[in-house]
């Protein structure tokens, strides 16, 4: 992923946001990349910008991690906060990935994308949540410290996602560096 030396909802043009409407993204990323693109607005540096910034924060993963960057360092975010039953439950994902790779078992490989699958709806569903609890506090004009727990839940999800991404990259073949 992007290095995070600019703010990417600043260079947009957007309220910072861990849920972004793709929509609006997109919106802003044209308008903006009208004024400035080598082709019309003669801004080649910016253009550049604006695309990186673009390319993160149309991801999900992209999207949480820029939000959370403008509250905590990246050595809070990367932090491991997961609890241990929770890392139970993935290395039960992962033994069905290694299973249907090492056996070829279309079993081992159904048991892994089920498994994956519930996953994935819990996080969006914790996701939904945490983005109505981060408008109601916004809206509701929230205490600190309701915020920074609110955060603190925000950096946990972020971890179970990025433990489900590597864990989907892995049943797909996909190898990380």
């Amino acid at each position: 992923m992007e290095s995070y030396k600019s703010n990417p909802f600043e260079i947009i043009g957007i309220v910072p946001s861990p849920v972004i409407n793709n929509s609006e993204l997109k919106r802003a990323f044209i308008t903006k990349q009208r004024e400035v693109h080598p082709d019309t607005g003669d801004d080649t540096d910016l253009s550049q910008e604006l695309n990186s910034a673009y390319e993160i924060l149309k991801t999900e993963e992209g999207s949480v991690k820029c939000y959370l960057m403008l509250h905590v360092s990246e050595n809070e975010l990367n932090k491991n906060n997961l609890p241990s039953d929770f890392l139970m439950e993935m290395m039960e994902i992962s033994d069905c990935i290694e299973d249907f790779f090492s056996q070829n078992s279309i079993e081992s490989q159904n048991e892994a994308k089920s498994l994956l699958f519930n996953f994935k709806s819990l996080l969006d569903k914790d996701k939904l949540t945490l983005n109505l609890e981060l408008s109601d506090l916004t809206a509701n004009g929230g205490d600190a410290t309701r915020f920074t727990q609110l955060i603190d839940k925000w950096i946990l999800w972020y971890q179970k996602f990025r433990y489900y991404t590597r864990l989907r990259k892995n049943l797909d073949g996909i190898e990380e560096f």
